[in-house]
């Protein structure tokens, strides 16, 4: 009896010991795999500050072109519009309505020398015929 006793004994041992390496293996993959995540996170954290300066520094500089872009928007409606004379010249040249001339500007946006930016396209909005 005491034969398998020992026997029972040794297989107990062998399978405690082997469950006990299975689990130090485990606990090493989790470390490492808890390491790597560690460090993914600082480096999301890194990148979510460095967007959110960037879109702080982009909301910065749209304010100021918005501001900008009133500026020359009251600049432009302060400027001398065509007067009596120069209609009355236009329309000795066969241009019965100075309208047109805003009308074919608004049909060509090719004239725009300019290239539109961050997926805009540059067009004509607001027409002044000068003198």
């Amino acid at each position: 009896m005491q034969k398998k006793h020992v026997i029972v004994l040794i297989i107990l041992v062998v399978y405690s010991a082997t469950m006990l390496l299975l689990l130090l293996n485990k606990n090493e993959k989790v470390h490492s795999l808890n390491q790597r995540l560690q460090d993914n996170e600082v480096e999301y954290l890194e990148k979510i500050e460095q967007a959110n300066s960037e879109t702080s520094s982009l909301k910065s500089e749209n304010i100021k072109l918005q501001e900008e872009n009133l500026e020359l928007i009251n600049k432009a409606k302060d400027l001398i519009t065509i007067d009596g004379a120069s209609i009355e010249g236009l329309k000795y040249n066969g241009i019965s309505d100075f309208n047109i001339i805003s009308e074919d500007l608004l049909s060509h946006p090719e004239l725009i020398p300019y290239e539109g930016i961050l997926g805009g396209t540059m067009a004509f909005t607001e027409i002044f015929v000068l003198k």
